[in-house]
């Protein structure tokens, strides 16, 4: 069974609120190179301006 990227995603995005950014990052760039195997570069592109503001907001 495949990981789940929209599971890497949420998961990081709600690491990203209880401000554990190390943590959000990495899940994130999980969930982007797993989009990227599929082809799906819409979510590649979301998750890639998510990746920007955390670091701008977090630091």
């Amino acid at each position: 069974m495949q990981p789940s990227p929209a599971a890497f995603r949420l998961r990081g995005l709600a690491l990203a609120v209880r401000g554990e950014k190390d943590k959000a990052i990495a899940d994130l760039k999980k969930a982007i190179d797993l989009y990227s195997g599929q082809g799906n570069t819409a979510q590649v592109q979301k998750l890639q301006a998510e990746l920007k503001k955390i670091a701008a907001v977090m630091g």
